[in-house]
């Protein structure tokens, strides 16, 4: 499990990643915290600086996600792409597009990077660590 400490303009935030190798999360947690910024309650990161640490599984953090791998998705139009989005988000996964482009056809390509939420803490957006 790795945990990245970031700040945002709720204080100090902690996510974790299981699943993932190290490789993985620094080609993907950008990609992570730029979807945590656009859906409710968004995370705005106030700092570049991300700290990121190996733990043991179960270590307390913000919010714990689970690494599902990378994808590409091909939809109609922005309309499929937005329900797409909303029907993965409403299972808890968060489908990170990491690149987004219009075929010769118009239709959207999509590729992402997709966790899943397995865990948040109860009080607030601090945890400890």
């Amino acid at each position: 499990m790795y945990i990245a400490q970031i700040q945002t303009a709720a204080g100090a935030v902690t996510i974790g990643l299981t699943g993932i190798t190290l490789d993985q999360t620094n080609a993907t947690l950008n990609a992570l915290l730029e979807m945590l910024g656009q859906v409710s309650d968004p995370i705005e990161v106030t700092s570049t600086d991300v700290y990121l640490r190996e733990a043991p599984d179960g270590t307390p953090a913000t919010m714990t996600f689970k690494y599902l791998g990378s994808r590409a998705s091909l939809f109609a139009d922005q309309e499929a792409y937005a329900s797409d989005m909303n029907k993965h988000l409403s299972l808890n996964v968060f489908a990170c597009p990491i690149d987004v482009r219009p075929d010769d056809a118009g239709r959207i390509v999509v590729d992402f990077e997709s966790f899943e939420l397995i865990g948040e803490a109860d009080d607030d957006l601090t945890a400890v660590h």
